[in-house]
């Protein structure tokens, strides 16, 4: 499971709860991951742009033991 933004303190709850579960084991990770936002204008009055955005996530791996 990985989150962003708003979804993080979800994904933190899902870890949480797995955890409490005696056959998983989890395992939690930070990471940065870079989207591409397209920006396309449809009355053709400037050029389309594209940005790239940094996004700082969290993902959790469970596993059965």
């Amino acid at each position: 499971v990985m989150g962003t933004g708003r979804a993080v303190e979800k994904t933190l709850s899902i870890a949480g709860w797995f955890e409490q579960q005696t056959d998983c084991s989890v395992e939690l990770r930070t990471k940065t991951l870079a989207t591409v936002d397209d920006v396309l204008l449809e009355d053709g009055g400037e050029e389309d742009s594209s940005r790239v955005r940094r996004l700082r996530c969290l993902e959790v791996k469970v596993r059965l033991k």
